[in-house]
């Protein structure tokens, strides 16, 4: 995760802003798959569980997935502070 291809990565996520990230990768990908696997789960559990409630479950899983989404956003912004100041503080985009 400290290799200097991931940060590059980072680097292009975050110019992309916080916002863009915790929609696509927060509410979209971990809310919405957890929430329908969640569901799927569910009616595997008890098949008597109306569709109905899939909405709900979306939306407790999206606001979950907003959460998720800063929480990650920070700890790697905050890793990769770390990583410019102990590498140097050197742009990694090949300057």
């Amino acid at each position: 995760m400290n290799s200097p291809k991931h940060w590059k990565r980072w680097e292009a996520t975050r110019q992309k802003g916080l916002l863009r990230f915790v929609l696509l990768f927060g509410v979209i990908r971990w809310g919405l798959c957890t929430a329908v696997t969640f569901f799927i789960v569910m009616r595997l559990i008890n098949p008597w569980i109306p569709l109905s409630t899939l909405p709900i479950d979306i939306a407790i899983f999206a606001a979950g997935g907003v959460l998720w989404g800063v929480t990650v956003w920070y700890i790697l912004e905050r890793k990769y502070r770390t990583y410019m100041q102990t590498s140097g503080g050197h742009r990694l985009g090949g300057e």
